[in-house]
């Protein structure tokens, strides 16, 4: 296992077990207005985060002859990094489900330092693989948010179609969070 993987692992972990030792500093745990809202909200971005990152890992397993080809099809047109928008959308939207405001601004903090550098590494390791190919590549797709034009052509929307073989690998870490998202929000509506 990576070395990073271990640490944001790690850290993940931590929170975790801050969150549940002090749910009331971290959760909203009292009903409100808006609840309703930002639970909407907040399952679309998972649902979303979880199209991406099925989409990015599948199309790039089929694609990349085991990190040999420089991927730049697909969802890859888009975003030169699909899977950490997908990562990103799924934590933004677990702050929209069950999250206090405040730990927005945490979250942000730790997606910047965490993935932008990630990012940034990655692009130079890409850059010493792939050369003037990853240079062209990243001339025309944006590091992490798709261009609004882009997602309007048509190959993009054909190459936005999941097949079932890739959600095989995504569909354990989906169901348990649909059903913590899911059981958290009745929770709150029936107390």
């Amino acid at each position: 296992m990576k070395k990073r993987v271990r640490i944001h692992g790690l850290l993940i972990f931590a929170g975790a077990v801050l969150v549940v030792l002090f749910p009331k500093v971290f959760l909203r745990l009292e009903k409100t207005s808006y609840d309703l809202g930002l639970f909407i909200i907040g399952l679309a971005l998972l649902l979303l985060g979880f199209y991406l990152r099925i989409l990015a890992r599948g199309f790039k397993s089929e694609q990349s002859d085991n990190s040999k080809k420089l991927v730049t099809g697909g969802v890859y047109s888009l975003t030169r990094n699909p899977m950490y928008l997908g990562i990103f959308l799924i934590a933004l939207a677990a702050v929209f489900l069950g999250f206090k405001a405040w730990f927005l601004l945490v979250f942000l903090i730790f997606f910047v330092l965490c993935y932008v550098r990630l990012m940034l590494e990655e692009e130079q390791k890409l850059t010493g693989f792939f050369g003037e190919q990853y240079l062209e590549y990243k001339k025309k797709t944006p590091l992490f948010i798709p261009r609004l034009s882009s997602l309007f052509r048509k190959d993009a929307r054909d190459s936005l179609v999941i097949k079932p073989a890739w959600i095989k690998k995504e569909i354990s870490a989906l169901v348990p969070l649909l059903l913590l998202a899911l059981g958290f929000n009745l929770w709150k509506l029936f107390k």
